[in-house]
């Protein structure tokens, strides 16, 4: 069926390109995620208003999982923006190889659910689910949805044919090509990403996404002065849901903050700690910069877009949230 393009504001049209080679399973998949040396096709970072849900939802509890999306992006473009399913399948596969890989020597160290890398990572019968919700997905109005272009690492473009084609963006090609611990260095240290990648990702949100910044930021600030207990982090979500005109119901709010701290967690800004059954959040040193950082972002203010709700909840919670 054909997509439906966006409208005449939307992204720039591309020339045809070549459809990406299917790529066999295992091994063969992984091939893709050797980092690359040669820049690949680039698309602009969509403005502002032409992705305006930039907020990550609820079911991304890691970030890691997009890095080997973006090499197999990078790897599938060097002649040009690639027809998006067969990125889908090609970054589907590649996925679930490293998801794989992560899971055998969780096991074999037997390794705790707190250290453990292949969280967000898809198993074989997980595939579709991880191409529509975490890779990407095509939304009704033509653009590109999941986590990398919410993240703004990735743009979609229709071509000359009508079909949608995807390519990274600037941000994303740097980001893509940074070193990685999990695909270059065999997972040693035993972390997600590198300093450099973690700085880059704080940055970006801060730069790219100030929506996200603003929302990190209160999760931050409650870790730092409201004790940082679970139902302190809620509050200040709600209060920073309440004031942009879209109050949330409580199980929206316990989940975007459970998801929040995840990738917080990731980046080694908030800490985990546990006393007794008690848990409690406590920003890192990097978490403090980061605050600052994520305060300055120049968050646009009004009614924010809830519809990253309506795949993760019930349509009473969406409800609730205002969409």
């Amino acid at each position: 069926m054909r997509a439906h393009l966006p409208p005449p504001a939307g992204p720039p049209r591309v020339a045809r390109a070549k459809r990406a080679k299917p790529s066999a399973s295992g091994t063969a998949a992984l091939a893709l995620l050797v980092a690359p040396r040669r820049e690949p096709a680039i698309l602009p970072l969509p403005a502002p208003n032409a992705l305006a849900d930039v907020l990550l939802p609820p079911n991304h509890h890691r970030l890691l999982p997009a890095k080997p999306a973006l090499r197999a992006l990078a790897a599938l473009t060097q002649e040009g923006p690639v027809e998006i399913d067969s990125f889908l399948a090609s970054a589907g596969e590649a996925a679930a190889a490293v998801g794989d890989l992560l899971r055998r020597r969780e096991a074999a160290q037997d390794l705790g659910a707190t250290a453990r890398l292949s969280i967000g990572f898809p198993s074989d019968e997980g595939l579709p689910r991880f191409r529509e919700a975490l890779v990407a997905a095509r939304r009704g109005d033509g653009w590109l949805d999941g986590l990398l272009p919410r993240l703004r690492l990735a743009a979609v473009a229709p071509g000359e044919d009508g079909a949608l084609r995807v390519a990274l963006t600037q941000e994303g090609w740097e980001f893509a090509r940074m070193p990685s611990p999990v695909l270059d260095g065999d997972a040693t240290p035993w972390t997600p990403f590198f300093p450099a990648e973690r700085e880059f990702l704080v940055r970006h949100v801060a730069r790219a996404m100030p929506e996200e910044a603003s929302r990190c930021a209160a999760v931050l600030r409650a870790a730092r002065d409201a004790g940082g207990a679970p139902e302190a982090l809620d509050a200040a979500l709600s209060e920073w849901c309440a004031r942009r005109g879209s109050p949330a119901a409580a199980p929206a709010l316990s989940a975007a903050r459970s998801a929040l701290c995840g990738r917080l967690g990731e980046l080694r800004l908030l800490d985990r700690a546990k006393q007794g059954t008690n848990v409690r959040f406590v920003p890192t040193e990097d978490g403090t910069r980061a605050l600052a950082a994520f305060e300055s972002a120049a968050a646009p203010r009004g009614r924010f877009d809830v519809r990253i709700f309506h795949r993760a909840f019930p349509r009473e919670i969406a409800g609730a949230l205002g969409g």
